[in-house]
């Protein structure tokens, strides 16, 4: 077996190979699918903010030519916000700027590419590394993302499928619902090699408002399940609910750093774009039947003025206004927005 030592040499060089592999029709195929979800839910207007990888293409910015300068500049990582475009796909003229302090700290989308979600580590500093970094990302995904809004994430299936439920815990104690969850072969976005791939996660979030009641939530145990191979730990979301959201042919493959065997998802019989289709139209329609929509905070319809949040804006304004003279209604309470 390879030493600790060897398995984080090997795990840097693969970490270093994982966006120069991507794909980047992979990537825009995955951002039409997720804004064909994102419309059915009801976002029509608002801000977005978009990072991670393919940050420009998963906002729906139209792929340059082949060839074009800057084609490659897009895999690596980015943040950036703008305006939720009408519907229609690509996002044509759709120009994101660079996310910086003085932009608004929530937003009505969210869509957190999170880096290395498709690579398997080898050893095990990597692993937690990797796995520490993911769990940050997505609480700063949520974190970011306006009461009523909505968060896809893309993340390694790790999230799900640990044995410890504290950060599931965390995202169901009415920080964020989960709408749904599609799992994807790791060698679709990237091209690794299969020991190095792993199993990716797109989960749809929903930040609820605080006149919603709380929901049990129906992913926080992860079970051990029958597979091709042998015996893997696997979320009871796919497990027990929804084994149709896994795209492909789920199995337990020897692992060749230890003994025993590993999680994995190979390619089906159904192409994976038209499967995950599919499953984020079974998502969202279920998502509409219990009236979990989008709302938008920053846009400020009269419908979503149901919450105190609704009536923020997507701004901060001077605290230094007299009292009693707010411009608007929600004035007041712009400097006590809720975090995770």
């Amino acid at each position: 077996m390879p030493t600790e030592e060897v398995l984080n040499v090997l795990d840097a060089a693969a970490i270093y190979r994982h966006d120069r592999y991507a794909s980047p029709t992979a990537h825009a195929i995955l951002a039409e699918k997720i804004w064909g979800a994102l419309r059915d839910l009801g976002v029509a207007r608002g801000r977005m903010l978009v990072t991670g990888p393919y940050a420009g293409t998963l906002a729906g910015v139209p792929a340059p030519r082949l060839g074009a300068p800057g084609r490659r500049a897009d895999a690596g990582y980015r943040e950036l916000t703008a305006a939720i475009p009408p519907a229609r796909w690509p996002h044509q003229a759709l120009s994101p700027a660079e996310y910086t302090t003085y932009d608004p700290a929530q937003h009505d989308v969210v869509i957190a590419n999170i880096p290395m979600a498709g690579l398997q580590p080898r050893s095990v500093h990597s692993a937690r590394r990797i796995e520490q970094a993911h769990r940050a990302l997505l609480a700063q995904a949520v974190a970011r993302t306006f009461p009523g809004g909505v968060a896809v994430a893309v993340t390694a299936h790790q999230i799900l499928d640990h044995p410890a439920s504290a950060t599931r815990h965390f995202l169901s104690t009415r920080k964020a619902r989960l709408l749904g969850a599609v799992r994807l072969p790791g060698t679709v976005l990237h091209h690794h090699h299969p020991e190095q791939a792993s199993p990716v996660d797109l989960l749809v979030l929903r930040r609820p408002l605080p006149h919603e009641t709380h929901a049990p939530a129906n992913y926080l145990g992860a079970v051990p399940v029958n597979l091709p191979g042998g015996v893997e730990l696997v979320n009871e979301w796919y497990a027990l609910h929804h084994p149709d959201h896994v795209i492909g042919r789920p199995r337990a493959v020897p692992d060749p750093d230890r003994d025993g065997t590993r999680y994995t998802v190979e390619h089906g019989e159904i192409p994976w774009d038209n499967a995950l289709e599919t499953a984020l139209a079974r998502i969202t329609s279920t998502a509409r039947d219990q009236g979990l929509t989008a709302v938008s905070a920053s846009w400020n319809p009269p419908v979503s003025r149901l919450a105190p949040e609704a009536d923020w804006s997507a701004r901060a304004t001077s605290p230094n206004l007299a009292a009693g003279q707010h411009p608007d209604p929600g004035a007041h309470a712009r400097n006590h927005r809720p975090g995770l």
